[in-house]
């Protein structure tokens, strides 16, 4: 089934979500990259630290919303939490388009709003199982909903770039505004179909405070082998692409040799082949989606990232940047389907923002280390050796993966 039949043939709810997330992630990512950076170093004139700072207070930001975010949505459930963090971040990114932005403001405004993308990013990979319990189903759902995501890294960073060249990158932060209103519009036509009482066996445990819940969910996490399993794919998988963070803009210029709009362009063929990896779930029999399958995907990302690094020729590394959003478009549905249903619904937010911290966290220490190994090894080998990590990680993960029992299908 194509992307345009399954989408237009998709639930109502799917629908709705799907495109409440590329409203959200359109938003978004033209704020990331253009109202964010794009301020701090065209409009606020700031230099390598200055930037730096900036880009470790949002990622810590994106860690933190997506830890705190899952104890919301195990108590409150997912659709009032991802209404009220789209219409706070409306009202923080209008803020910061319309108020005179200072460094200090900048980074203040860009922590609160990553914080709250966190939040969201968590919740709508831990909604499809509100939605549906059906195997076929809940594998479609997921491929559309990251399949939204994927289109939004293409479209809203473009439209972003847009408004920028006849404005100004603060100017960007209203149209995330506006995306995200648009989202919260369409959000608040959600409703549960299932709720984590209908589960055999599921008791409401009474509140307790935001750490002793976090805890509990590493400890839901790291206590079932399948959890624990796709939690070090993300781990291991993600470590060695904070090296990229650092060194990419370098691996352009000094050895790719072209202009800095080729950032744009190549980022744009990687999010092209997400679209069409997240889109080929559909096509993959429910049977197929395992532990094997998410192997697979990173082992493509891998090798995608040797090729894409590996020469000096631009047309290779676009093929490289191709097929690497091919294997995380790809990875990224499959390991959301798989935590679904590995983990109780009434524990899913918990485990979920598990999940994206050790993602999200997980490429801290070689942005920390890679400028100075690239000192001593040069940018590109260090690029390729991370690449090659990634690869081998993905190795190792296929001989430990098995085939998934699909324990909530109850078609």
């Amino acid at each position: 089934m194509s992307l345009f039949s399954s989408a237009r043939n998709a639930d109502a709810l799917v629908q709705r979500l799907t495109l409440a997330n590329l409203a959200v992630q359109s938003g978004h990512q033209a704020a990331y990259f253009v109202g964010i950076i794009g301020t701090a170093t065209y409009l606020l004139g700031s230099d390598a630290f200055g930037i730096a700072v900036l880009l470790a207070v949002v990622n810590l930001s994106f860690v933190i919303g997506s830890a705190t975010s899952g104890i919301f949505i195990d108590r409150l459930g997912p659709r009032r939490v991802l209404v009220t963090f789209e219409v706070a971040y409306a009202a923080i990114a209008g803020a910061a388009c319309l108020l005179p932005l200072g460094y200090r403001v900048l980074v203040v405004a860009s922590g609160a709003m990553t914080f709250i993308a966190g939040c969201i990013a968590t919740t709508m990979t831990s909604f499809p199982p509100y939605l549906t319990r059906e195997r076929e189903s809940l594998k479609n759902a997921n491929s559309l909903v990251d399949t939204a995501f994927s289109l939004a890294i293409v479209f809203g960073p473009a439209v972003g770039a847009m408004i920028a060249s006849v404005r100004s990158p603060q100017a960007v932060l209203a149209f995330s505004s506006a995306c995200m209103l648009a989202a919260a519009a369409t959000s608040i036509g959600l409703r549960e179909r299932f709720d984590k009482g209908d589960e055999p066996g599921a008791e409401k445990s009474a509140p307790c405070g935001a750490l002793a819940e976090f805890t509990e969910g590493l400890r839901t996490t790291f206590a079932s082998a399948d959890l624990r399993f796709l939690f070090l794919v993300g781990f291991f998988g993600f470590l060695a692409y904070g090296a990229f963070d650092a060194l990419e803009s370098l691996f352009y210029r000094d050895v790719l040799r072209v202009g800095v709009e080729w950032m744009g362009w190549l980022s744009t063929i990687s999010g092209i082949g997400s679209v069409v990896g997240s889109a080929a779930l559909l096509r993959i029999p429910a049977s197929r989606v395992d532990f094997r399958l998410v192997a697979t995907s990173l082992m493509l990302a891998g090798v995608g990232s040797m090729v894409y690094v590996g020469t000096d020729l631009l047309a290779v590394a676009a093929i490289g940047q191709a097929l690497t959003g091919f294997g995380f478009g790809l990875l990224m549905p499959t390991q959301h389907m798989l935590t679904q249903e590995c983990c109780e619904l009434g524990q899913l937010g918990r485990v979920n923002g598990v999940m994206r911290v050790g993602l999200n966290s997980s490429g801290i220490l070689p942005l920390a280390i890679s400028p100075f190994l690239a000192n001593l090894f040069g940018v590109q080998a260090v690029l390729f050796s991370a690449s090659a990590l990634v690869a081998v990680m993905a190795a190792l993960f296929m001989r430990g993966a098995r085939t998934h029992d699909h324990p909530n299908d109850v078609s």
